[in-house]
This record gives C-alpha cells, structure tokens and sequence, in this order.
C-alpha cells in the first residue's frame, strides 16, 4: 500500500524529533514540502533514516537527503531573532550578575556561549555589552562569546556580521549602536566584536567538552519536548564552570530544571538558574521516563500550580461560572492538539475567548501573560500580569491551596508579592 503525505510527514516529524528535540508538527507545511518529492526520493530518505544512527546534523547539504533537511528546517523553524532583545534582562545579567562575579576574580577569561543562535544577533549582542562592561567597569578583562546553531545557513550569516534593518527593532542606546555600522542600508558588525565572537553548527542534544561562565539559550526550548529539555539541560549543567549562569526564556524550563541549578529570581527584572557543583546534575530516570511524548507551551513560571476550578468557581453563580469553566476547558483542550510552531496566535485567540466567558478566569490570564511575554509584547503581558495578581489577592483561597501543591515555588512567591 503506498504511503500517504501525511504518513511520510509523521515519520519524518518524528525522526526530526528523536535526532534534535524539535516539535515541527505543523502538518500542511510537512505536506507542502513532501508534495515537492517523487514517492521513489521519499523512499529512499525512509532507507537513509533506517540506515543513519550517526549523530543528525543540518551542516551536511551536499546531497538530496541533507538539502530535504534543510528545506524542512527552513520551511517549518521560526527563527525570530533581533539586536538587544529583553534589553533589562540582558543588562541585569551582564552588568550586575556576572559583573559582580568579574569582581570577584577579575583576572579571569570570561567563556560565554549563545545556544540556539539562530542568525546571530544574540551573541554580537552579547559580546557588545561584555565590551561596554569592559570599557566601563573592567579594562583588562577578557571573553569570547561562542554562538552554535543546528541550522548551517544561520551559522555562515553570522560569521559575515551583516544584517538587514530588521535585525534593529528598537531605539538602541548609543552606547551600543556604535558598534553596529550602518552602510547601504545595512548593519555591520564592527570588527571589534567580532573578533570576540565564534560561530559553530551544533545540535544541543550532543554533549560537548566546551565550559562556559554564562550559557544563553532563549527561546529555543519552547520548541522542544520535555524528554530532551531535561537532556539539554543536563548537558548545559556538564557545561557551566562552578557558579556558572544560565539564562533561558521568560517561560521554557518548567519542571525539567536539574537538582544542581538554583533558580535566582530578581522582581521585575528575571530570573536565572545558578549552577552549584555540590549538587546532583541529574534528574531521576523515574522523572525523565514519566514525561508525556508532547507538551504545551511552558508559561514563565513553570507550570501554574493545579487545583480544581471548582475551588476558583464557588460564588453565588455557581452553576453559571462551572458552565463557562466547561467551555473554558473544552477551548484549551483544542489546543492540545496543535504543535508549538502553530499555537502561538491560536491559543492567544481562544485564551482571548476563555476570558470573555469568564473575566475572573486566572488559568487563561496566565497562560496569555506568558505567551505575550514570548513574542516581546511585554506592555501587553504586564497588563495581564497585574491582574492575575489582582484576581489572586482577592481570592486567598485559591492562594493556600496553591501553596499545598508541588507546583508551588519561590518564583510564585515573589511573583505574586510584587508591587503592582
């Protein structure tokens, strides 16, 4: 019986999967690019995946089967990228947390890796502010920021340091655009960065015997599984020197976070993951064999801790409000079934609908905060962070059995204490 379109979609979907972690399920584009092959070509990337146990890697275009790779990447991947993005991260990280570790041992060369660097941006962005701090604060201090991506193209656009002004969203600071030079409608990297920075084709799912102060890794996870977040992670603790810093996106750890991280929460700033040697690196395999195959989107501070909606529910309406809880329900159970590369604007439109059915429904402010947080609408995402936090005081219910749960943490703790 001959295959369908769909049925070589879900097989390459899913070697994409075991070999790099990535979620690229969003099925008409699996199906517009396999429409492009002949049944005897697709046939034979089949043998090729049956044959291949080496390790998976998009640098290798120099035959069909590594160019169908590269299309499928390119096609499905969304590869969101600019200069300075989360600049009060990014300047909390370097100028006052790594700062004061460069105070402590100033002699020291620091090693900086940008994992999941897509075109670059990130780790010139990352070299630019180390050489502010230097020219600032530290002049004989010494780094090189090492960028890696699984995609070949991105990697040989970053080493050319030219990018178009697309790359530049926001009024930067001039401090810092001096050393972005603009010239025929170009940026270009000045050559005194770049002589900081490497690039690399990697695959995060390899280990590597490269050690680092600070790993960045932002917005890459969230297109992962939970299964080989915990591997990634696990590779980044084998990675970070003592006191080492990780920093990932505002919503993409959850409960995949190693024993020998500690989570440092700064309110109103970020959050990052501090790596203590003296602690086991690994989760249990127990843990990692009970992750589901799929998840959804990981909101900013882990999972929301899980109660019954019925302990949010109990009003004088209540039969009204547990109708509106079952259509809340029955829209996010929708979403459970799209891939994360599709749900981004599809799960903002039924959260959107959770909360005009029910305008008090904390579940679904949440997880909209989270996902505006994501995209860089960080205004928009506040608004709905302040009332969460509104919704919540006015409920201490719903705080208390919260605090029962496993889900319960010191992010939330302070989260929930700040200032509004």
């Amino acid at each position: 019986m001959q295959m369908s379109s769909r049925d070589y979609a879900l097989q390459f979907q899913n070697y994409l999967e075991e070999k790099t972690g990535l979620i690229l399920s969003n099925q008409a584009k699996w199906e517009e690019l396999i429409k492009k092959y002949s049944t005897l070509e697709l046939e034979s990337f089949l043998e090729r995946i049956q044959q291949t146990s080496s390790n998976f890697s998009l640098s290798n275009n120099s035959d069909s089967f590594g160019l169908f790779w590269q299309k499928a990447y390119q096609l499905l991947n969304i590869s969101e990228t600019y200069f300075y993005r989360d600049p009060e991260q990014l300047d909390t990280i370097i100028f006052d947390v790594l700062a004061a570790q460069i105070q402590s041992s100033p002699k020291t060369k620091i090693r900086v890796w940008s994992a999941g660097c897509s075109k670059g941006e990130e780790a010139y962005t990352l070299a630019i502010l180390l050489q502010i701090l230097k020219e600032s604060r530290f002049p004989e201090l010494d780094f090189i920021v090492n960028g890696t991506d699984l995609q070949e193209p991105s990697i040989q656009w970053a080493k050319q340091g030219k990018y178009e002004p697309y790359s530049v969203r926001s009024d930067l600071p001039y401090y810092f655009k001096k050393f972005l030079e603009f010239k025929k409608g170009n940026y270009f990297i000045h050559p005194m960065i770049q002589k900081f920075v490497s690039f690399h084709s990697s695959n995060l799912l390899e280990p590597t015997q490269d050690k680092y102060h600070l790993i960045f890794c932002r917005n890459v996870m969230i297109y992962l599984s939970d299964r080989q977040k915990v591997k990634i992670l696990n590779h980044f603790s084998n990675s970070l020197l003592p006191n080492g810093i990780l920093v990932t996106g505002h919503s993409e750890v959850g409960d995949q976070l190693p024993n020998c991280f500690s989570t440092i929460h700064i309110p109103k700033k970020t959050t990052y993951y501090l790596f203590d040697e003296s602690k086991e690196s690994k989760i249990s395999r127990k843990a990692i064999n009970n992750f589901p195959q799929e998840t959804l989107f990981v909101s900013k501070l882990g999972k929301i801790p899980e109660i019954p909606l019925t302990l949010i529910n109990e009003d004088s309406q209540t039969s009204k409000r547990d109708l509106k809880s079952n259509q809340i329900n029955k829209i996010l159970e929708q979403d459970t079934t799209v891939s994360y590369l599709e749900s981004i604007e599809s799960k903002m439109r039924l959260l959107k609908q959770a909360i005009y059915l029910d305008p008090e429904d904390i579940y679904s402010y949440y997880e909209l905060s989270s996902l505006l947080w994501e995209i860089g609408e960080r205004e928009q995402a506040k608004i709905y962070q302040s009332r969460i936090r509104v919704l919540v005081k006015n409920n201490p219910i719903v705080v208390d059995k919260w605090k029962e749960t496993k889900g319960w943490n010191l992010e939330w703790e302070a989260y929930l204490n700040e200032d509004l």
